[in-house]
């Protein structure tokens, strides 16, 4: 809705970085979220999970790394 121009939101600086026509307005603002990646414990030991799990805390992990403030 914000980038529909409906008036001003909060979204992640990732997203905001790829839409040009999104301006910060609060120069410092932020909000930390905690993220958790979760399964359960039934399918640790699957290795298909295992496989997709690491592949997604690790995927969180760098896009969390590149749109640190």
């Amino acid at each position: 809705m914000i980038r529909a121009g409906f008036g001003i939101g909060f979204c992640q600086v990732g997203i905001a970085r790829r839409e040009p026509l999104l301006q910060r307005l609060v120069a410092g603002f932020e909000m930390q979220l905690e993220t958790w990646v979760a399964m359960h414990e039934n399918l640790r030991d699957n290795p298909a999970c295992r496989l997709t799990f690491e592949a997604l805390a690790a995927g969180l992990h760098r896009y969390i790394s590149q749109t640190a403030p």
